[in-house]
């Protein structure tokens, strides 16, 4: 049954909402009779309002973590039986704007934790794209919905799912040649240098001396009250909790483009430019960040300076912030991004200069382009085709726009021109914000190729780590490849500015192999510089690491990095500096110091595909073994001296319910464990 605005607003507003913090008070649990759907789903509703609520505010603010994903897919099954059926309810916007802000702001309570602009405003951000897409996608179901949204935590999904949207699968041709093992790159060699600037959510309304406790996602912005004292006032160079002032960024990208003696060969640029204030942002606002950002990085590597910059589109880029819809809907409503992609294609046209992955770039934002006079293919994703925050996934899951095809395609014709591939993205592929199934056949691709991809690089995180593809098939699990996560330009989330370059072995003409020799953060710290630094001041940049040095690093091949994530388990002064950098020094981040934390650090590095756990389970059974079973180590592994008698206990203790476990069922549990590696062997 369809129902008018006119009967939403009357029976709604006039109920009035008392706010709670435990149960549905009488007046929400009227509200909640009054909407358009199952008897059925009001009550489930009202009967988990804790569940919900929790699980909606964390879903919305928690800042992404290492750690395997714990959330409840029953609380996202009942809000999304009501949402669903309240989009299908009716044909007009804004009857289904009030009746989601009096459900979800003033039924589920969330006021206080996303503060009331932020909630009403996502719901008139996200409102008519998501009526479309429910409204347009008769199929879709609230299990779907929470597949995608919550992923491999998600398997405890009851019910039956539309198969057709996960059984799709992308076509790879040809037969995987052998893999090789390659010589070393010769000592003498010297690299090329390639930057990576991602993350950069300028801040054009950042004000300094302005609240950085505001309440919201985001602070420090001009018409925000003023700080009351130090400690809550927004410095001169930038917050933590807040994004980048134009200030900052200009220095940050000067002093990058400036080191002496880094003459780079290219420059990435991997996405999100515009600031975390997702719930007020506008189309002209967002083309105003691009603007600044872009006309400030081309000056400092014009065409002329023969450096090419090469684009990546994060999901920040478009207005509401995560959407791209189809290029088959643009016509309809506000959906068109063809503003957003022209906006890029201009910019960097000049840089990339093949007409044909200008066009391209045009109309999906993924591209291709044979860097310089060299043999190496850039190829550079879209991630947001595979972004669960992306909504227009649920109204066509099967490969976006064609982008996974086209990447096998790619591949395929790059490894007949023997050619070698750096892949570029925004999200990795690895995140727990990309959906399992375009994460799975992601895999497939780069497992096919793995001999011509010498290295993939991502943003998204804000974090400085890395991420290890392995071929399952092969016992044991045989690293395959790996990616990269640079470290964001925006000091939000509590992180301090930074940027990444790479050593490359690419300065060799035809033997160049285009493989990783090191890599290294720059940053400063953002306490000193606001106490110490006048607003034009010199900043205190710093070389955070160098990873060959700090991670006694042979080469950076996937099974080096392996050997890595195996000597971290039992090697706390290895893991504690991998841990320091992964936040990227940052004074105000806690420690890591329990062996669940550890592993959960360990995991993240090991899960390229989000639909497989597998292989952080296979690090959790080694370190439950202990160092000593040396015989399973991972394929490249090295001893290490590490004591383990004292972790492997930490990890058991951890691991159990109870938090302490008797001497039969630590056996039992090294059994079960020894078990499982022999399976991988």
């Amino acid at each position: 049954m369809r129902l008018s605005v006119g009967i939403w607003v009357v029976l709604l507003v006039a109920i009035g909402v008392v706010v709670t913090d435990a149960k549905m008070s009488e007046e929400q649990i009227k509200i909640v009779r009054k909407l358009p759907v199952k008897l059925e789903y009001q009550d489930n509703l009202i009967q988990h309002y804790d569940e919900v609520r929790s699980w909606v505010v964390s879903h919305t603010l928690s800042a992404p973590t290492p750690a395997r994903a714990s959330v409840p897919c029953f609380a996202c099954r009942v809000l999304m039986n009501v949402v669903i059926e309240l989009l299908r309810a009716s044909e007009d916007i804004g009857g289904i704007v009030a009746i989601l802000k009096l459900l979800a702001c003033e039924a589920l309570d969330v006021i206080d934790a996303l503060h009331k602009d932020v909630c009403t405003g996502a719901i008139d951000m996200y409102a008519e794209n998501l009526h479309y897409i429910v409204d347009n996608n008769p199929k879709l179901k609230a299990i779907d919905v929470c597949l995608v949204l919550l992923g491999k935590s998600g398997e405890d999904c009851d019910g039956e799912r539309t198969e057709e949207f996960y059984n799709w699968v992308i076509r790879i041709k040809g037969d995987k040649p052998a893999i090789l093992n390659p010589d070393p790159v010769p000592a003498n060699t010297v690299p090329v240098k390639v930057l990576q600037l991602t993350d950069i959510h300028l801040d054009l309304d950042y004000v300094a001396g302005k609240d950085t406790k505001c309440g919201k996602p985001m602070c420090c912005q001009a018409w925000e009250a003023d700080g009351v004292d130090d400690a809550s006032s927004a410095g001169p160079h930038g917050d933590f909790k807040c994004d980048m002032p134009i200030s900052a960024m200009n220095e940050l990208f000067e002093y990058s483009a400036a080191i002496e003696g880094y003459d780079y060969d290219f420059v990435m640029m991997t996405g999100d430019i515009p600031p975390h204030n997702v719930w007020n942002t506008t189309l002209l606002g967002n083309l105003e960040h691009f603007k600044s950002t872009n006309d400030k990085l081309l000056r400092l590597f014009p065409t002329d300076r023969s450096i090419p910059v090469y684009p990546v589109l994060g999901n920040h880029e478009p207005h509401p912030c995560n959407l791209y819809p189809p290029r088959s809907v643009w016509d309809v409503s506000d959906f068109d991004k063809s503003w957003m992609y022209n906006a890029f294609a201009e910019a960097y046209a000049d840089q990339i200069k093949d007409p044909v992955a200008i066009e391209q770039f045009r109309q999906t934002g993924y591209y291709t382009i044979k860097h310089k006079d060299t043999n190496l293919r850039i190829v550079v994703i879209n991630t947001n085709f595979g972004y669960t925050m992306n909504f227009w996934l649920l109204y066509k899951l099967d490969d976006p726009e064609g982008q996974l095809q086209w990447l096998s395609d790619t591949l395929e014709a790059a490894e007949v021109s023997n050619e070698k591939v750096f892949i570029l993205g925004h999200m990795p592929p690895g995140s727990g914000s990309c959906w399992g199934t375009w994460s799975a056949q992601f895999e497939r691709i780069i497992l096919r190729y793995e001999a011509i991809i010498m290295a993939q690089f991502y943003g998204h995180t804000h974090n400085d780590a890395v991420q290890i593809f392995y071929d399952s098939s092969a016992r044991p699990a045989r690293p395959a490849n790996s990616l990269y996560i640079g470290a964001s330009t925006t000091a939000h989330t509590n992180l301090n500015p930074g940027f990444k370059v790479y050593h490359v072995d690419g300065g060799r003409g035809a033997d160049s192999t285009w493989e990783i020799m090191d890599h290294e953060t720059w940053i400063y710290n953002l306490t000193e510089a606001n106490a110490n630094v006048e607003p034009n001041g010199a900043m205190p940049w710093k070389l955070m690491y160098k990873a060959k040095e700090t991670f006694n690093m042979g080469s950076f091949r996937p099974k080096d990095l392996d050997d890595l994530a195996y000597r971290m388990l039992f090697n706390e002064d290895l893991f504690a500096n991998y841990h320091r950098f992964y936040h990227k020094d940052s004074d105000v981040r806690g420690s890591c110091t329990s062996s669940s934390c550890r592993l959960d650090y360990i995991c993240d590095m090991v899960i390229a595909n989000t639909n497989d756990y597998k292989h952080c389970d296979r690090f959790r059974a080694y370190f439950l073994i202990g160092e000593t079973t040396t015989a399973t180590q991972p394929t490249g592994g090295s001893e290490t001296t590490a004591e383990t008698t004292s972790e492997t206990t930490e990890s058991t203790t951890e691991s159990t319910t109870a938090g302490s476990v008797t001497t039969s069922s630590r056996l039992i549990q090294l059994l079960i464990t020894a078990v499982f590696v022999i399976s991988q062997v």
